[in-house]
């Protein structure tokens, strides 16, 4: 893999994203995007947000090879060169793969893309790495044994082999809800045995191969036992102060994963069990965290996640401390919405939310007309970041902000 430049001068986003923006400008980098119709349709963005990118590529589909060979076509035959060519979340990663074997400047190869975007390709990184896994069901007959004979308490997890988040992603506890869910996936589903305990997202930066940050977040709720969207779903920072030893094993496990997918520089979102048998690993995506974890990090530590991978895509040589230090707080990020499902009649202002207890940071992603299924445990509608004196304070925090939301949102609901 080609190690960055000391410095580059412009990057392609695979996909808009608006602190990765910031933070590469403001260094100094300009940019040009790649944007679907979908997400403009959906108003993620509009084409006014793009006003000062050097150009624009603009596809159907994340999914389609043709869109995406299309924009390596342009850029052959224009002669178009990018010092850096970024995917920021999931849903561009193939596209990042497709690119990888044709135009310099990409992040990651199209072998490391599948093996931090496919949970198939993944296991085979843990393995190599001497990191501990879930389990693995080679068939839905094996799976369908294991719990009809008693041996999965928990359940057998189902999740896409490509999923995002927790989309999709169910716990079985019977051979017939196991049916159910592997059939939903139509061949694209992974079976995992089901873990007990918490579960925690880890985020990473590294530069050479040497980590320059990594925090760890303790979800409220495994993601996959997330029922409402906007009721216990977040997680709180870890303090290394108070989690010394967690943190010891979990920067000897990303280190191991850094040499095994011999990835040079980048920025990775991890999940992992902290079970009663040790540490089990989900997951492992190059990418940011999603949700408002890259707010978390910069409320909490003073940069983002975003920024510090900057930091590492140009060269600097970061002397920082990578760890969360003298947080003296309970800091976390938490979803916030309406109370059930259907279309938005009105939604709360930025300086509203700001003024709830506790709100340090806010970001409004469901507006007034959008609709939301609250059943999806990765329907973001408002994302803020929380701090309280200590964790106890934390949680109480936590339930006032929610009521507040709840009311806050006035919604039509949906029709059967």
């Amino acid at each position: 893999m080609t190690t960055p430049m000391s410095h580059p001068r412009n990057a392609l986003l695979l996909k808009w994203n608006r602190r990765l923006v910031k933070a590469l400008t403001a260094r100094g980098v300009s940019y040009a995007a790649v944007v679907t119709d979908y997400e403009l349709e959906r108003r993620r963005f509009t084409l006014d947000d793009l006003r000062d990118a050097d150009e624009i590529y603009r596809i159907g589909s994340h999914d389609s090879a043709s869109d995406l060979f299309g924009v390596a076509a342009r850029l052959l035959t224009e002669d178009r060169r990018y010092d850096l060519v970024l995917s920021p979340s999931e849903f561009s990663h193939y596209a990042l793969a497709v690119l990888a074997s044709v135009v310099p400047g990409t992040a990651l190869t199209a072998r490391q893309v599948l093996e931090t975007r496919d949970k198939r390709v993944m296991k085979g990184l843990f393995r190599r790495a001497g990191v501990r896994s879930s389990e693995e069901y080679t068939s839905a007959g094996k799976a369908a044994d294991a719990l009809e004979a008693g041996i999965e308490p928990v359940g057998v997890v189902v999740k896409p082999t490509d999923g995002a988040g927790a989309r999709a992603t169910v716990i079985a506890t019977s051979a017939a809800e196991l049916a159910d869910a592997v059939d939903r996936l139509n061949g694209r589903a992974l079976l995992e045995s089901g873990l007990d305990g918490d579960e925690y997202h880890v985020d990473a930066v590294w530069s050479g191969r040497r980590l320059t940050w990594l925090s760890i977040s303790r979800y409220l709720l495994p993601r996959a036992r997330v029922v409402h969207s906007t009721i216990r779903n977040g997680a709180l920072l870890v303090d290394p102060a108070e989690e010394a030893d967690l943190y010891a094993r979990v920067f000897d496990d990303q280190r191991r994963l850094i040499d095994a997918g011999d990835f040079e520089t980048g920025i990775s979102h991890g999940e992992f069990f902290r079970t009663g048998h040790g540490l089990v690993w989900t997951e492992i995506a190059s990418r940011p965290g999603g949700a408002c974890v890259d707010h978390m990090v910069g409320a909490a530590t003073g940069r983002s996640l975003t920024e510090r991978w900057v930091d590492a895509l140009l060269g600097d040589d970061v002397t920082m401390e990578p760890l969360p230090r003298d947080l003296g707080r309970a800091v976390g990020w938490l979803n916030l919405g309406p109370a059930g499902s259907g279309t938005v009649v009105r939604c709360p202002s930025l300086d509203e939310v700001s003024a709830w207890p506790g709100v340090i940071d806010a970001d409004i992603r469901l507006h007034t007309g959008d609709r939301i299924d609250i059943t999806d445990p990765s329907a973001w509608s408002c994302l803020v970041v929380l701090e309280a004196a200590d964790s106890a304070e934390w949680e109480r925090r936590r339930r006032v902000v929610e009521a507040l939301a709840h009311e806050a949102y006035e919604m039509q609901p949906a029709t059967p």
